[in-house]
């Protein structure tokens, strides 16, 4: 079954393509599953199926797709678009400086407006849930959990808080206008487009494009792991922030900062180090 799985292929008009249905990253997710399900009934019913799971399920080597020197040069590009070039009249301002916070892609546009709390220096987003396509149900729809079925509040401050209030305006003037008609399942959300039309990561991508940062959104979300990690973040707040529950922050973010890492040895055969 498992080798099945693996070689699928994806298929566009019909025809199967060279593309592999699910990349390294799902296929593991999807081997952890099956392998909790096999030791469940291991244990359950006292038989060897354990042993014989992890001698015959491999788990597939995955890295990150990009270096860590073009996280770097990417977040220094990401910085200067939003703090210094971007117009923050520009709509794509507010809708994306939260990527500078390690939101999923579909986790910020499924936010709700009941997901942003404002209360002064106590001001937080609520992530509970995310923006799903499936056509078993009818497409487009709001799946009630994370994708680590995690809820989490972030903090919001400064700029983010800004970009918060600017699209809370940016609705309140779109809705007076007579083509306001947003679907009823999405009317709630924080972004919608003109005429309260849902934004979907369609629409989403070639938007981010548009900033002249042709990267994958995703890695917006590695850049925000780098900064917390060059800047010492300290792991807790990192995973609450960007709602790790494993160690893939240490693994993927800390690791990352191999400036830092060298900064820090450089520091071992100094003059003097060695009395």
């Amino acid at each position: 079954m498992w080798v099945k799985v693996v070689k699928l292929k994806k298929k566009r008009n019909g025809v199967e393509t060279d593309e592999p249905l699910l990349g390294d990253f799902a296929l593991n997710n999807l081997l952890r599953t099956l392998k909790m399900a096999i030791e469940a009934a291991s244990e359950k019913y006292e038989t060897r199926i354990k042993t014989i799971s992890n001698k015959f399920i491999k788990k597939r080597p995955v890295s990150r797709p990009e270096p860590d020197s073009e996280v770097g040069d990417a977040a220094t590009r990401i910085k200067k678009v939003f703090y210094e070039d971007l117009d923050r009249d520009d709509p794509r301002w507010s809708h994306f400086m939260l990527v500078l916070l390690g939101l999923r892609q579909a986790e910020r546009l499924g936010l709700q407006l009941r997901s942003v709390v404002l209360d002064g220096e106590n001001s937080k987003l609520r992530i509970y849930q995310q923006l799903d396509f499936l056509k078993s149900k009818g497409g487009w729809y709001l799946k009630d959990t994370t994708k680590n079925s995690q809820p989490r509040e972030i903090p919001i401050w400064g700029e983010f808080l800004d970009a918060i209030q600017k699209r809370l305006e940016l609705r309140e003037k779109w809705s007076k206008q007579e083509d306001w008609n947003p679907d009823s399942k999405f009317a709630d959300l924080l972004f919608l487009g003109e005429g309260g039309k849902l934004i979907t990561r369609r629409q989403d991508t070639p938007m981010w494009h548009t900033l002249g940062l042709e990267m994958r959104g995703h890695l917006a979300r590695h850049i925000t792991g780098h900064l917390m990690a060059v800047n010492n973040i300290s792991e807790d707040t990192a995973k609450k922030v960007l709602g790790h529950r494993s160690d893939a922050y240490f693994h993927y973010y800390r690791m990352i900062s191999t400036a830092s890492a060298g900064q820090e040895l450089s520091q071992l055969y100094r003059p003097g180090s060695l009395t």
